[in-house]
């Protein structure tokens, strides 16, 4: 690793381990630097200041979960579930619970819901793009405008992912996963009423 990596995953790593004990708004440059056993200057070499730190490890976060999202894009789904398949959701939660410590500083940090928002926003943009692209899905039957319909879809998901980090990932991503596939088939009164 070479040294301009290593200060990065220093100030990362004390970013960190620092957020849960002093929370984002007293977090200061100096905290991070001393943590990280390195100086202000080293710090200010990567980023302008903490707001720029959170933003560009939430961008990084961001494009490794738009890619996972993507990496099945290319498949000719017809089918609403193949487009954010299993295979996808296992993908990114398992992304999640191997970042966690990170995940959890990003909630603390910037708050759940804004966090969330960008997740949701990556996962709106991968079903419109898959939905204009894929022509054998017909929804002209559907009792709920297209619109609603996903942004239902959508907070199903995101409600789920929500709540497993708030509950500190105890479950395991399989089961998340399967959760979420779960809940994407049936209507939410059902899955209360079992």
């Amino acid at each position: 690793m070479n040294k301009e990596n290593e200060s990065k995953l220093k100030i990362k790593n004390s970013f960190i381990n620092l957020i849960s004990k002093k929370g984002f708004d007293a977090l200061t440059v100096t905290d991070i630097a001393r943590d990280a056993e390195i100086n202000r200057g080293t710090f200010y070499l990567h980023y302008t200041d903490k707001y720029n730190l959170i933003d560009l490890l939430k961008e990084d976060i961001m494009t490794d979960l738009e890619n996972i999202f993507y990496s099945e894009v290319e498949n000719e789904n017809t089918n609403i579930d193949e487009i954010i398949s299993y295979n996808i959701i296992l993908k990114s939660i398992n992304y999640l619970k191997e970042n966690f410590d990170l995940i959890r500083a990003m909630f603390i940090a910037e708050g759940e819901s804004n966090f969330m928002l960008s997740l949701r926003n990556i996962l709106a943009n991968l079903l419109f793009s898959k939905l204009k692209d894929s022509a054998g899905l017909d929804f002209s039957n559907s009792p709920i405008k297209l619109e609603y319909s996903i942004e239902l879809f959508l907070h199903s998901i995101i409600s789920v992912i929500s709540l497993w980090i708030r509950r500190n990932g105890v479950e395991t991503p399989e089961e998340i996963a399967e959760i979420i596939s779960i809940s994407k088939n049936i209507a939410p009164k059902n899955l209360i009423s079992g």
